[in-house]
């Protein structure tokens, strides 16, 4: 009996018995079928529990999503910071030479130049292509978030290399006296 849940008939006032796990019956009385409220819950329960298995894999999907964009970004500083360090060595060692009267200076100068363009050409399409593109605000991707990201880098990788450009001719200056 323990399996059995009985309840009044809403129609006639009969009383209306469940067995087996159905959520349907019929009143033995007036014939009507009848829903038992444990259907409502058990529904409720299974909605509830689709929503934990939905929100679980968003979480799982954007925490995957975020460790992609940490170890972008982590590759795009590097690149960024090369660019701009080989940027500053090339006008540090260019101006040297004109202070020191060392040709060789101007050759390092330049191949640290040709090393930083170049990689700003490779980098950027490169980063861009690479590029995550993922708003984890909004759990979407980022309409053309990797041509955007191209403008972006490119515009960045510039500005660095003028301001390394300005920061080499800074310390020239200091040390020039």
């Amino acid at each position: 009996m323990g399996n059995i849940v009985a309840i009044t008939c809403p129609h006639c006032g009969g009383q209306v018995q469940r067995a087996n796990n159905e959520y349907f019956a019929k009143c033995p009385y007036c014939g009507i079928e009848v829903a038992f409220n444990e259907i409502k819950e058990e529904a409720q329960l299974g909605a509830y529990k689709d929503r934990l298995n939905v929100l679980e894999q968003n979480e799982s999907i954007d925490t995957a999503k975020r460790l992609e964009m940490q170890k972008w970004v982590m590759i795009r500083n590097i690149v960024l910071a090369a660019i701009s360090v080989l940027t500053f060595l090339a006008f540090v060692l260019v101006g040297m030479s004109t202070m020191m009267g060392i040709e060789t200076f101007v050759g390092l100068g330049s191949i640290c130049l040709l090393l930083a363009l170049g990689g700003t050409l490779a980098a950027v399409p490169s980063l861009s292509v690479n590029y995550p593109g993922y708003n984890a605000l909004y759990r979407t991707n980022e309409k053309f978030g990797k041509l955007t990201m191209m403008f972006k880098l490119g515009g960045l990788t510039v500005g660095l290399m003028l301001v390394s450009a300005f920061v080499a001719y800074f310390v020239l200056r200091i040390i020039g006296g």
